[in-house]
Formats: structure tokens, C-alpha cells, sequence
């Protein structure tokens, strides 16, 4: 394990402390042998001779070195996993607002939201299908965590280069796919405050409509077969470079971490700090992402969409290969730091002694990966927590692919949308923050508590505002709307950040990949819950419907974490 090695200041503090426990050594022997009586005369004390104090100086000057170099070593692996995290996110996140924007622009229906949700849709399957196996994989595979951990990074580059490769055979193979997407770029003023509804003619202006929307059937584009084909492996190697994506950051976030966090001298604070900080670079990069993603699109592009919009795939795809390369060499670089990494996991306690109930499940069942990492899942004291922040994943008011579709069809331009979800990003920042002070001075299960509390009362607001403006299209309500969910985000964070310690703290170590890959399974569920429903309530005029389902879901999540977790005398962090 190589480290920056001692400096002699250190060095020298290090000897004259050492100086002094032993000069409080040889008074205090003093001490005792002039106050001792006769009877314990034979049993006085010897002061230390001269090649004792040697070995004493030479154990305590190596086990301090050894401790110095372990918290160096730390605190440098802490440092590489913030900066490839920062480049892993970034990246991630400008892609992914990249891909909603593109299957918006080439719908090939009246609707920008049957693309996006059947992209989710497809995601969400996957991960829910795959995901507590791939994190029971990490659990039990006989490669060591860097191997594992590298494998997943290296699917991941393909499936973006794939994914990528797709995107740009659509764009050249999709006839006039420009208009949809022209209308979308170069609009430069929002809709007007009128109270009707304004939709697009067939020639691309804006009309109104009456809260009609138009079915633009002159504007649909007929797909040819090489474009048919590139959306459907859009729809599949995009997912699957979102299944690696999710469990490398699993294995990171819920292994990893963890076993870091026990070299330091004080493991809850070390881990409640780098969770922070980690999660501060997740917003930072959902902040920074979409709206430097939305103004890269607006400045590059010209009358030839096709072109700018490849080039906008191909630049996007090269900088998510580069970090996911960069990741992988600084995932390297940490193994070799932390020695702990690279200690195998517990194989003496299996899964079954963290899912004691196993039993029950007959022969045929036991085989099902599925149900036995639900099992395993739901058999954690947290479970009924976690299960509450995956319902939140149904929630559609938040800065996603299907509220994002939903304001440009009410006529916001692209570099307002990444605006927009950037301060949303700058305001759940400020979750990060509560959360500190908050669990710094209440127990985790009270932070959870007030925070999801506070997110319903934010997003009811919302749900408020928006059913008031139905029909109209009021600048008052969309602005209510849009802070709404921007003040939900700090609670968001906080609650986020509050049940996934919870995890770390009460999941054991030998199923730490399958409950975190079932945990991701079930977020997906929820999610794919919500572009089930979008594609039923495709029509930007229902939209309402979909923001009534999470709010719902807001509410569940409230009576779990109220009874599973609040009231749960078994939970006393």
C-alpha cells in the first residue's frame, strides 16, 4: 500500500509525545516505590532500562506510522470517488436528458410523451426483472470487488456505444423528423396566457384549440425499417446501459462506502459525511447537467437538425464512454488504497440467516431469483421504509422525462426546461444540508419522518395548482407548479439521504448487493408504474391524472414510514 510517508514535523510531535507518556511512566513508578510499604517492597515496580524504552518507541512510532498512513490513504480514495462520481453523474445525466429530448422530437404519434414512456417502461422492466439478480451476483461471485465492480463498467461502455450508434442511424433514417423537433428548438417565446389551450397546426405555428389537442396527423412521421429498428435497440441498449449504471452505483455506494467507512476512526460520522458529499455531487450534477445539455442543443443547432442532433449524440456518447473509462481507472486506484476492499465477503453467515422465514417457500419457489431477493428484501428491519421511497418514484411531478414533455408541450423552451430543473437541483442541495443538522440533532428515523411530511404538504400545493389551471393555460398555476416542486426537493433529499443510511447501518454485509439491487428493482417498478400510466394518459390534457397518481403515492409512502419506521421500536437510530 503505497502513501505519502510521514513528515518529519510529524515525526518529531510523535517522539515528544512518546517522551512524555514516558516520563509520566518513570514519575509515577517513583512515586509508587517511595509511598510502598514493606509488604510490597518485593513487589515494587522496575523502571523500564534502556533497551525496554527502545522497543517501546519503536512499536508506538510504527503503529502511529501505520495509522497516519491508513487515514492518507483514506482520505486520497475519498478524494478519487468524489472526482469519478462527479464525471460518472454528469455525464449520466446529461445523457439521459439528451434521450428524452430525442424520442420526444422523433414521436411518431400526436404525443411527445409515448416515446419517453415506453422508453421508461422498457428500463424499468429490465431493472426490475434483473436487478436484485445482478446485486446478489456482487454478493456471491467469486471475483474480487474491483473485478466484479470493472466488469459492470465495461458492459456499461458498450451498451452507451451501441446506444449511441442507434442514435444517429435514426436521425439519418427518419424523413422529415425535423419538424417536430424545429418547432421544439427554435421556439423562442412561451404560450400565451390565454385561457385556452394552444396546440400545433399542421404547418408547426401555435393555435388554440379550445383544450383540444390536435391529433397533427399530417405531421407524423412514417417510420422506414432502419429507423423502426434503431428506436427498438434504442429501447434496448439504452436500458441495459442503465442496469449497469444502477448496480455499479449499488456497489458502490452500498458496499464500498461501507467497508471504507471502517478504516476510519469513526465509521457513522465518516459515512454520514461522504454520503453527503456524494449526494451534493449528484445535484450539483443534475443542476449543471440538463441546462448545460439544453444550451449545448439550443447553440448548436442549425436548418440541418439531422446533422446537429447527431453530432449532439456522438459528442454525448464519447463523453459517457471517457468517464465510465475514467471511473473504471479510478475504481483501480481506490481498491489499492483501502486494503479492506479486497477482503472477501462473509460466506460463513449465508442469506438465509438474514431471511430466517426462508423455510416456508417450497422447492419450486426457492428456485425463482426473483422472489428470493424480494424475500431477502422485505425481510429487513428498513424494508418498509425503503419500500416508501421507492413509491416515490411513481411521483410524476418532479424534474423527469414525463413533466419535462409536459412543459414543452405548454410551450417552455428547452434551455428554460434545463434552467429550470438546475434549480431544482440548486434547491434540493439545500436538502443535503437539512439533513446534516437534521441528523446531527434528531434520530434518522425522526429526520425521515418530517421530511416526507413536509414533501406532501408541498406537492399537494402542487397537485392544487395544477387541477386549477385544467383547461386553461395560466402562467400563475404553471409558476406555483414549478416552485412547488422545486421546495419538494429539499424534503426529497433529506428523506432520500435519511432512509439509504438506514440501509447502510441495518442491511448486513452478505446481502448488501441483493437488497441494494432489489431496492433499484423496486424504484423501477414505480417508475415504470409511472410510463404505464403515461402511455394510457398520453394526452398532455391528462396530464393531471398522472400528477393525482403520485401524489398518492406520496401518501403511502407517509403511513409506511409513519408505522414501518417511526413507531418501530426495533429501528433506534
Amino acid at each position: 500500500m503505497s502513501s505519502t510517508p510521514p513528515s518529519e514535523d510529524w515525526l518529531f510531535s510523535k517522539f515528544s509525545l512518546i517522551n512524555l507518556r514516558l516520563t509520566g511512566r518513570y514519575q509515577s513508578v517513583q512515586t509508587e516505590n517511595a509511598l510502598g510499604d514493606e509488604s510490597s517492597v518485593g513487589t515494587k515496580e522496575t523502571l523500564p532500562d534502556a533497551h525496554d524504552v527502545g522497543g517501546i518507541v519503536s512499536f508506538e512510532i510504527s503503529e502511529d506510522i501505520d495509522r497516519e498512513q491508513e487515514r492518507l490513504s483514506l482520505a486520497k480514495a475519498r478524494r478519487l470517488l468524489y472526482i469519478s462520481h462527479m464525471g460518472s453523474c454528469a455525464s449520466e445525466v446529461a445523457w439521459q436528458f439528451f434521450l428524452v429530448i430525442f424520442l420526444s422530437s422523433i414521436s411518431w404519434t400526436s404525443s411527445p410523451l409515448v416515446l419517453v414512456s415506453s422508453y421508461g417502461l422498457a428500463s424499468g422492466v429490465l431493472v426490475f426483472f434483473f436487478g436484485g439478480t445482478a446485486g446478489s451476483y456482487m454478493d456471491t461471485t467469486t471475483k474480487t470487488r474491483k473485478n466484479a465492480f470493472q466488469l459492470l463498467l465495461a458492459l456499461q461502455t458498450g451498451f452507451i456505444i451501441l446506444c449511441t450508434t442507434c442514435c444517429y442511424v435514426a436521425l439519418f433514417s427518419i424523413d422529415n423528423s425535423s419538424q417536430r423537433y424545429d418547432w421544439y428548438i427554435n421556439q423562442t417565446d412561451t404560450v400565451s396566457q390565454e385561457d385556452d389551450l394552444e396546440v400545433l397546426d399542421n404547418s408547426g405555428n401555435l393555435t388554440l384549440d379550445n383544450g383540444d389537442i390536435s391529433k397533427h396527423g399530417s405531421d407524423a412521421v412514417i417510420p422506414n425499417v432502419w429507423a423502426l429498428g434503431a428506436i427498438v435497440c434504442i429501447h434496448m441498449f439504452g436500458p441495459l446501459a442503465d442496469l449497469c449504471n444502477k448496480i455499479s452505483t449499488v456497489a458502490l455506494e452500498k458496499d464500498w462506502i461501507v467497508c471504507m467507512s471502517t478504516v476510519s476512526q469513526s465509521p457513522s460520522h465518516w459515512l454520514r459525511q461522504t454520503n453527503v458529499r456524494m449526494r451534493q455531487i449528484d445535484l450539483a450534477c443534475k443542476m449543471a447537467g440538463p441546462a448545460l445539455t439544453g444550451l449545448f442543443l439550443k447553440v448548436t443547432t442549425t436548418a440541418d437538425t439531422e446533422k446537429d442532433l447527431a453530432f449532439a449524440a456522438v459528442f454525448l456518447g464519447v463523453v459517457n464512454t471517457a468517464s465510465v473509462v475514467v471511473e473504471s481507472f479510478f475504481s483501480a486506484r481506490i481498491y489499492s488504497l483501502i486494503p479492506t476492499l479486497a477482503m472477501q465477503k462473509s460466506t460463513n453467515d449465508t442469506k438465509e440467516d438474514a431471511k430466517s422465514s426462508d423455510s416456508n417457500i417450497s422447492k419450486n419457489c426457492y428456485q425463482c431469483s426473483l422472489l428470493k431477493e424480494i424475500k431477502t428484501y422485505m425481510h429487513q428491519p428498513i424494508s418498509g421504509g425503503a419500500l416508501a421511497l421507492a413509491l416515490l418514484y411513481l411521483n410524476a411531478l418532479c424534474p423527469g422525462g414525463l413533466m419535462t414533455a409536459y412543459l414543452v408541450w405548454r410551450g417552455l423552451r428547452l434551455d428554460a426546461i434545463g434552467t429550470w430543473q438546475g434549480i431544482a437541483s440548486v434547491v434540493g442541495l439545500l436538502g443535503t444540508v437539512t439533513y446534516g443538522i437534521s441528523s446531527s440533532r434528531l434520530s434518522l428515523k425522526c429526520t425521515a419522518m418530517w421530511s416526507i411530511s413536509f414533501m406532501l404538504i408541498c406537492l399537494t400545493i402542487c397537485y392544487g395548482a395544477l387541477c386549477l389551471s385544467h383547461g386553461t393555460n395560466s402562467m400563475r398555476s404553471l409558476i406555483i407548479l414549478l416552485a412547488g416542486i422545486c421546495a419538494s426537493r429539499i424534503s426529497l433529499w433529506t428523506f432520500d439521504m435519511s432512509i439509504s443510511q438506514l440501509m447502510q447501518d441495518l442491511v448486513p454485509e452478505q446481502v448488501r448487493g441483493s437488497v441494494g439491487g432489489t431496492q433499484q428493482g423496486m424504484e423501477a417498478l414505480f417508475s415504470m408504474m409511472q410510463y404505464t400510466l403515461g402511455l394510457i394518459f398520453s394526452n398532455p390534457t391528462q396530464f393531471y391524472i398522472l400528477a393525482g397518481f403520485g401524489v398518492a403515492s406520496v401518501v403511502v409512502a407517509f403511513f409506511l414510514v409513519l408505522f414501518s419506521v417511526f413507531l418501530n421500536t426495533k429501528i433506534l437510530v
